[in-house]
């Protein structure tokens, strides 16, 4: 059960960090 929030969390981290990137350019 705890993987599972980490595994969500990694995924919303990299998709606002993608997205920063994505912004920033």
């Amino acid at each position: 059960m705890q993987n599972k929030h980490i595994a969500i969390g990694i995924l919303l981290i990299s998709l606002v960090f993608s997205g920063w990137l994505y912004w920033d350019s």
